[in-house]
């Protein structure tokens, strides 16, 4: 068993990102509808579902759940910092002192297992039992695939790491409060893995614990049938479906949503816990809920593929699809998380790919050329900066965005229309009341305000153990520049000397080939570790640092390859 224990990254967001003091995405204020979403959160607390259940509320922006049984504890996710997991064990010790002997994962976010350290002793001299489904690795591979900076900074748009005031102790999201000062991250690996419907009795507690690939694809759902209770993970929650997101969620199964409320019907449960967000009491409450979101969730797909299958566009889909009007009434199932026509679009992408059944697509302008051509028929950017401040002025803010953002593609009028966008973003989200949305827009204000992205890099502490060698060289890829390599020929090796593994590249006319193997008479030689080779790849660390240190030895020029790399 490993315990990887590492400083998050979000200390880091609102300095490395630029975002300072005076920056106009912060202090901008809440809509009283999503102050009311997330006033349920309230102080943290443990509260008692029944005599041997009890749901670790409000420490952080997940739930955890103690089951307290004969000689034991059962932690079912673990909250997401260390600090926060902490907390929520103390409050734990004023109720019993007996030992956790298990920790279960629902899924492998980082929001359920990265308090896992407070629960189980570093290094692996615990005998605490950890369970997961057998497709935990897949995550964790995920974690440093090349577009791990894009689904990284998402995540940080989502939540609002980078847009919170500086020297917040907390602040609230409609999934649960975050604490900006609780930076520690852990990861336990599981030493028990599920394949299947497994029924076992742990402290002396039954469990029914059951795969179903949903919102992740190692997703469970748990049942403890003497105590009536239900805990649904990340399945559901008091809020509109998330079938798809606006996140890169590779393996999110729509069907598998649908297929865990049928599950969880199946048990009528007399408590029902969320992965985030308040617990439900009552046979009839929670069979109506579970049954109202998975008839929302059975209606999203089938009608968006209706849609899709009578012609209808990607943004005609979002628009178009409703639900039954007892469902879409339902203040239960508010669009406070993802908005509806967000999933919608999330859907249609997933089933039928990028193409939104209009020809048009295919042979429109690029975004600059179209730009142009729009400002020239609103009578020249001047024109076209007026009707923008006109839509401010009128309250149309997504309109007054939509006129800025040609001006910024034109590379026309860029300071005004860029503090039209800024002024349309904000004041949208002090409107909306999702708290995603306005975690995206305040982000969006940001880069507009630091003149470009969100670019986080790779933790390099992130669990890669089970990561085959080959997913390190694919993050070479997309760092090299085309036009600086267009007419170069290089090749080189790579020796990974604790791995004995070798790999050979090339850089021809500005495309990088990976291949296992050496080239005969390579260019270049590079010997190091396979951490340094991530290290190296991710570009973690200065390169001048890793060849100084020695991480790195080499044979050749380094310099031809590096002024190959952005």
């Amino acid at each position: 068993m490993n315990c990887i224990k590492v400083s998050l990254f979000f200390v880091l967001v609102l300095f490395a990102f630029g975002a300072s003091a005076a920056s106009s995405v912060f202090n901008v204020p809440m809509s009283e509808d999503l102050r009311r979403n997330v006033s349920m959160f309230e102080e943290p607390r443990l509260i008692k579902v029944t005599d041997r259940v009890y749901l670790a509320y409000a420490f952080d922006l997940v739930n955890s759940v103690f089951v307290i049984g004969d000689d034991g504890v059962v932690v079912i996710d673990t909250l997401a910092r260390v600090e926060n997991a902490q907390r929520a064990l103390t409050e734990l010790r004023k109720i019993t002192d007996k030992p956790i002997v298990a920790v279960i994962y629902s899924h492998g976010h980082f929001d359920h297992t990265g308090g896992s350290a407070a629960f189980v002793a570093k290094g692996g001299d615990s005998d605490i039992s950890v369970y997961a489904s057998e497709n935990w690795p897949r995550y964790r591979q995920e974690l440093v695939s090349p577009l791990y900076p894009m689904s990284n900074r998402r995540l940080i748009e989502q939540v609002g790491f980078a847009v919170a005031s500086p020297g917040v102790e907390r602040y609230e999201h409609v999934l649960g409060p975050v604490y900006p000062k609780a930076v520690t991250l852990s990861y336990v690996t599981p030493n028990r893995t599920l394949s299947g419907r497994t029924r076992m009795t742990l402290a002396g507690v039954k469990f029914e614990i059951v795969p179903i690939p949903s919102e992740m694809d190692d997703e469970m759902v748990i049942w403890l049938p003497e105590e009536g209770v239900a805990y649904a993970a990340d399945t559901m929650a008091q809020m509109f479906p998330f079938l798809a997101t606006p996140r890169s969620e590779p393996s999110r199964s729509p069907r598998g949503f649908i297929k865990a409320k049928d599950i969880m019907l199946d048990w009528r449960p007399k408590h029902l816990l969320f992965g985030h967000g308040p617990a439900l009491t009552g046979k009839n409450a929670v069979r109506e809920l579970i049954t109202n979101y998975r008839d929302v969730e059975q209606t999203l797909l089938d009608q968006t593929i209706a849609a899709i299958n009578s012609g209808k566009t990607r943004d005609e889909a979002a628009a178009e699809v409703r639900l039954p009007p007892h469902l879409d009434k339902d203040p239960m199932l508010i669009d406070s998380y993802h908005r509806a026509s967000w999933v919608i679009k999330g859907l249609y992408s997933r089933l039928s790919g990028w193409f939104g059944n209009d020809a048009l697509e295919l042979i429109q302008h690029a975004p600059k050329e179209e730009a142009s051509r729009m400002i020239l028929l609103a009578g020249g950017a001047n024109r076209m900066l007026q009707q923008a401040q006109t839509a401010l002025d009128e309250g149309d803010y997504a309109w007054a965005a939509q006129l800025a953002s040609y001006l910024l593609r034109a590379d026309q009028n860029v300071v005004a229309a860029r503090k039209a966008k800024i002024k349309a973003f904000t004041s949208l989200a002090a409107l909306t009341h999702s708290g995603n949305e306005r975690y995206y827009l305040l982000s969006g204000a940001l880069w507009l305000e630091n003149g470009g992205p969100i670019v986080p890099g790779f933790n390099q502490a992130d669990h890669t153990s089970m990561v085959p060698t080959e997913e390190f060289i694919e993050l070479l890829g997309p760092r090299l520049d085309l036009q600086r390599s267009a007419d170069t020929l290089l090749t080189v090796n790579l020796d990974i000397t604790d791995t004995q593994e070798q790999f050979r590249l090339t850089v021809r006319r500005g495309v990088l080939e990976r291949r296992m193997g050496k080239h005969e008479k390579p260019n270049l030689t590079l010997i190091m570790e396979r951490k340094t080779l991530l290290a190296f790849t991710a570009g973690l660390v200065p390169v001048d640092t890793l060849l100084s240190d020695g991480a790195i030895r080499t044979r050749g020029d380094i310099g031809r390859l590096l002024a190959l790399l952005n």
